[in-house]
Order: C-alpha cells, then structure tokens, then sequence
C-alpha cells in the first residue's frame, strides 16, 4: 500500500476504493479501518511520480477500430488479403504502439436497401490523446487510400464507439 490508498507496480496504480472522474483524477472513498477485503475498483495508468508524490494522469484513451473487408465492391475476393491486413497492423502497431487484428463476419445495408455479409478483419488499437492529435490525420488519410485503392463503396472505422464511413477519394483529374 501507498500514501493513495493503492498499490504502486512499476508505474500503475491499482486504486483501492476509488470513485472513477471522467477527469481521471484520483479520489477515495474510504470503507473503514481493518476491512479484509480490499477490493480493486478501478485501475489507473499514471506517468509521472514526482518526490512530491504527486501524479499526473495519463490522457483519456482513444478507441479505434478499422474494418477491412475482404471483397471489393462488386463482391470479388481482394488479392493477398492476408499480406495487406498483415501491412496494415505492422504500420498502425509502429504508429500507436500495437495493435489487436481478428477476423469476423461484416453485416451491411447496401444501396439497395438489402442486408449483405462478408468475410472483414478488425484491426483495433487504443491511443493517447496527443498520439491521436499527431497520427490520426494520418489514420484518416490511409482508411480513404483503402476505400479508393480497393475499390469500395466505403471503409468503415470506429473512433469511441462511433461509427464513420469514409468514401473513395475523387479521381484526379
């Protein structure tokens, strides 16, 4: 235990008793003396222990989550679709640190109205705010190159829990 009411392991502290702030500051409130069970009720990432004791937090994390599909928009298998989804998690684990891919069934509405499916990948990864601030222009930018280069409707991504689609660029005249 430390002075927080925690335990401290190599720069994360399991806050016991904590009441969770969207600001992420930490806060306590206390059981009682002598409780046996102390009971981890939230855990916080912090960077930065100074001899004050003081700490400061870590941004709030950014979830991201790119769909890849597997066939282009007129249903045809892409070609090496494993080695492209494969060079895509290599660039975004570089970028935000690493990544987690997995493959699933994507469900959608076509511009006619009925429910299609196919084979996709789910590449998913979290980030600080400033790694956001100076990558995720970048992130954008690659999801219009997949919607363009393999030739979809769109390619859809998840930033926080909110769906975007993003659209082919316009050819270059």
């Amino acid at each position: 235990m430390n002075d927080w009411g925690g335990t401290l392991m190599k720069g994360v502290i399991l806050a016991q008793n904590a009441m969770p702030r969207s600001d992420a500051a930490l806060h306590f409130a206390p059981k009682g003396k002598g409780s046996a069970k102390a009971v981890v009720t939230s855990l916080y990432l912090f960077n930065n222990f100074d001899k004050c004791g003081s700490v400061s937090a870590i941004s709030k994390p950014i979830r991201v989550q790119l769909y890849l599909p597997s066939q282009d928009k007129e249903g045809r298998p892409l070609a090496e679709f494993d080695q492209l989804t494969h060079e895509i998690s290599v660039a975004l684990a570089k970028k935000f640190g690493g990544i987690t891919r997995y493959a699933a069934t994507g469900y959608f509405v076509n511009f006619r109205k009925s429910v299609e499916w196919e084979s996709i990948q789910i590449i998913e990864f979290s980030s600080d705010e400033l790694t956001w601030e100076k990558e995720g222009l970048g992130f954008l930018r690659l999801t219009v190159d997949l919607a363009t280069g393999l030739h979809q409707e769109a390619v859809a991504y998840c930033l926080n829990g909110v769906m975007t689609l993003l659209y082919p660029a316009p050819p270059v005249k």
